[in-house]
């Protein structure tokens, strides 16, 4: 089965210094995977695991954190939440649901870069050697009117927001890509000022069935595109 987004929605902090932050959801359905990343800005900074999930990424700067977390659904969920520190500031998150996964998915590679300024919109993922992967691509800077798109296999960009009232405020952008043909995340936007701060976290999934040769009806041979020039010699 093709890994496909069921759902991306998102939220954001409209008071300064939350310490939580809810995502209200389609209910969601049994055996999907959930993907839950949440930004946040401040001058001290914290975000909790929630229970029963599996951090997938984190990224930190002072001034900004970004975490990405992770875990198969057991039935009907309508939001999602953590506790957080955003002293002063805002925090922002979003919920993608996504069918095709598979039970057992196995964290393939995770990475994160953080700084000030200029430009935070590329990444170097490894080469990708199995099928049924999904990649996860989350920027969290300071800069709430930052705009990012996504070209090649990268999908738009899911239910970017700003929080508000904060200081700083944090805007999250959140992308993902199912067996990305490319090794660099192909993000683009706006530059940022020099001393506005900003993290990314990337990380990369696989089914447990994901790779190899697999066999179909009456014995026949699967050959992922990866390995074919393999048969033969």
């Amino acid at each position: 089965m093709a890994i496909g987004l069921v759902q991306g929605v998102s939220a954001a902090s409209s008071a300064a210094g939350p310490i939580t932050i809810v995502v209200p959801c389609s209910s969601t359905s049994a055996g999907n995977y959930l993907v839950f990343s949440v930004a946040v800005a401040g001058a001290s900074t914290s975000i909790a695991n929630p229970g029963g999930w599996t951090q997938l990424a984190t990224a930190t700067t002072p001034g900004i954190l970004v975490t990405t977390f992770g875990r198969i659904t057991a039935g009907a969920t309508n939001s999602v939440n953590t506790s957080l520190t955003a002293t002063g500031g805002g925090a922002a998150a979003s919920l993608m649901e996504f069918s095709g996964i598979g039970a057992n998915p196995i964290l393939e590679f995770n990475g994160a870069q953080a700084g000030t300024g200029t430009n935070p919109l590329s990444f170097s993922f490894p080469a990708i050697v199995n099928v049924g992967q999904l990649s996860l691509y989350c920027v969290g800077s300071q800069d709430t009117t930052l705009v990012l798109t996504a070209t090649g296999e990268w999908s738009a960009n899911i239910a970017a927001i700003s929080s508000t009232i904060g200081a700083p405020n944090v805007r999250i952008n959140t992308f993902w890509a199912s067996n990305a043909g490319v090794n660099v995340p192909q993000i683009n936007g706006g530059s940022l000022g020099a001393s506005v701060p900003w993290a990314d976290a990337a990380s990369r999934l696989k089914t447990a069935a994901g790779g190899g040769i697999t066999y179909g009806p009456n014995g026949a041979v699967m050959v992922p595109q990866f390995y074919q020039g393999m048969i033969g010699g």
